[in-house]
């Protein structure tokens, strides 16, 4: 004869032989049973004996020993982990749990809770939770993260493009041409053919700069008239030669007598502009604009609703909150004017009310930055302050 026996909730068939075993009683063997409830042809916590010796019988010891679907007129006559329904024992999980939750019986009666990351009524069904700004800046953040969209995440691939590996310092994210390619690896690296000298400044001396591959001058064509220009760590540095004054990138006047202002002016691009944020770097106005430059762009002009509409659009793409974001728009030869282009401010402004106001006596740059309900404006700002570069 065979019966099934269950042993920590595994079911296991044992057969039973008539015959007693020499120096086995006759009363066969005790064992006693879980608390939890089981079907009528199974028993909790078997000796592993059982399985090695054939016995007349078992014999289950437990005062509180009910299975389940034995007759009850109520909780008492049931097992703790059991509930007196329809006149027998049952297990009343999940019963009136609904979805995403959790069920658990204490003295009869199931309780139920929302599963984790999940929160609500257990009765009527539980929701995903919605997480919370984990950040609002890449302070609270682990050094190889960054506060992207509010959370803290990896910034990698970024702004990698193709045949590029990826690596954080410190939440900034540097990419690199993989093994057998070259080129420019935040506009994509190209299959080895004639090998490019660099993939960034680390390839190039320090006096040079790597530019679309190339080491080269990053001096050529930044400085103005009348300005000289050095290199320190690949990064170029204007000055006004001896006998002038002012910025040497938008020019610098002679000293003894008042000289037009030399400007860098380029070619406007044709059509529609696109504009890119520089999310990964916060550097003064001077470092940004000549950052737009060597990666062969330049820094942003704003001329019409449509073109402003467009760079809010970049900022909220970024997912960048309550901070500061360069344009090209200066004043330090006097009138507002955009560096890159040498143009005067159009008609078309969005100063915040009460900008420019030129605060403290130095603030000749610049930005958009976040006004609360009015989102993003324009605002004067002190040159060598650091906010992000947008280039066009």
């Amino acid at each position: 004869e065979s019966i099934a026996v269950a042993v920590n909730r595994i079911s296991v068939t044992v057969s039973i032989g008539s015959g007693k075993p020499e120096g086995r009683h006759s009363d066969g063997i005790h064992i006693f049973c879980g608390a939890m409830g089981i079907h009528k042809q199974e028993i909790v916590q078997l000796l592993w004996c059982l399985l090695l010796v054939n016995i007349d019988h078992i014999h289950c010891e437990t005062p509180n020993f009910v299975i389940v679907g034995a007759d009850c007129n109520n909780n008492g006559d049931c097992n703790t982990v059991l509930t007196c329904i329809d006149k027998k024992c049952k297990y009343p999980c999940p019963g009136p749990c609904q979805g995403n939750t959790t069920c658990e019986v204490h003295d009869h009666v199931p309780y139920c809770a929302c599963k984790p990351g999940f929160s609500g009524n257990p009765f009527t069904g539980c929701q995903e939770e919605v997480p919370v700004n984990q950040c609002n800046n890449n302070t609270p953040c682990d050094s190889l993260l960054a506060c992207i969209n509010g959370k803290c995440q990896d910034p990698c691939p970024g702004p990698c493009y193709g045949n590029t590996f990826c690596v954080v310092l410190k939440h900034v994210p540097f990419c690199g041409c993989n093994p057998g390619f070259s080129g420019n690896s935040y506009t994509g690296c190209q299959e080895q053919g004639s090998v490019d000298q660099c993939n960034d400044n680390n390839n190039c001396d320090k006096l040079l700069a790597c530019v679309n591959g190339k080491c080269k001058d990053p001096c050529s064509g930044l400085c103005s008239d009348n300005a000289t220009c050095e290199v320190h760590d690949h990064v170029p540095y204007c000055t006004c030669m001896p006998g002038f004054s002012g910025n040497p990138i938008i020019g610098c006047k002679d000293i003894a007598r008042y000289s037009h202002r030399c400007l860098i002016t380029g070619s406007r691009p044709p059509g529609k502009k696109i504009y890119r944020v520089e999310r990964f770097i916060k550097v003064n106005f001077y470092a940004a604009f000549s950052h737009c430059i060597t990666h062969g762009g330049r820094l942003a002009t704003v001329e019409s609703t449509d073109e402003n509409a467009l760079i809010k659009e970049e900022i909220r793409k970024t997912g960048i909150r309550n901070y500061e974001f360069w344009t090209s728009g200066t004043n330090l030869g006097g009138d507002w004017l955009w560096m890159s282009s040498g143009d005067v401010l159009s008609e078309f402004r969005d100063w915040n009310i009460p900008e420019p106001n030129n605060l403290g006596g130095d603030e000749h740059c610049l930005e958009f930055y976040e006004t609360g309900s009015n989102g993003y404006r324009w605002n004067d700002r002190g040159c060598n302050k650091e906010a992000y570069p947008i280039c066009e």
